[in-house]
C-alpha cells in the first residue's frame, strides 16, 4: 500500500474557501510554539489576502521571540498580498519598509527601496498608513 501524504500548508490551505480552517490550525499550531509550521499555513492564506492570517504572520516573520526573522520572506508575503488586492499588506509592508511600523523589532527591516511597491497601492485606496510610509519615504533626509 501506498503511503499517505501528511497533510501540509500547500495542500490544506489550497483554495480560497480554506482559508478559515487553515488560518484555524495556524493558531492551534501557534499556541504548541510550532512556529515555523504556523507560518507556512498562514503564508499560504496572507498570499490569498487574508486578512487575519497576514496580522499573524508578519509578528513571527519578524520579532525576535519565534526565532525566524526572516525579512525576504515577509516582503516576498506582503508583496504577493499587496499585489493580490489585500490593502492591509500594502499598508504594512509601507510601514515596515519605511522604518515607521512602531515595533522596535522591524526598525532593522527598513528598505526604502520597498517603500513605494506597497505605499503607491495603498495609498491610492486611502490606507492613510501606506500613505504615511510613503511620506516617511519622501521625508527622508539619510
Amino acid at each position: 500500500a501506498a503511503a499517505q501524504a501528511s497533510p501540509s500548508a500547500a495542500t490544506e490551505c489550497a483554495s480560497n474557501a480554506a482559508m478559515g480552517p487553515c488560518v484555524a490550525k495556524a493558531k492551534a499550531m501557534l499556541a504548541s510554539q510550532q512556529y515555523r509550521q504556523a507560518a507556512d499555513y498562514l503564508e499560504r492564506a496572507c498570499i490569498r489576502g487574508a486578512r487575519e492570517a497576514c496580522d499573524e504572520l508578519w509578528p513571527i516573520l519578524l520579532e525576535p521571540g519565534y526565532g525566524l526573522r526572516d525579512g525576504a520572506r515577509f516582503y516576498s508575503v506582503f508583496e504577493a498580498s499587496c499585489r493580490a488586492g489585500a490593502m492591509g499588506s500594502c499598508q504594512d509592508g509601507a510601514l515596515v519598509a519605511s522604518g515607521a511600523s512602531g515595533a522596535q523589532s522591524t526598525s532593522a527591516y527598513k528598505d526604502y527601496g520597498r517603500v513605494r511597491v506597497f505605499g503607491d497601492p495603498g495609498c491610492a485606496q486611502n490606507r492613510m498608513e501606506a500613505c504615511y510610509g510613503l511620506l516617511m519615504l519622501y521625508s527622508n533626509t539619510d
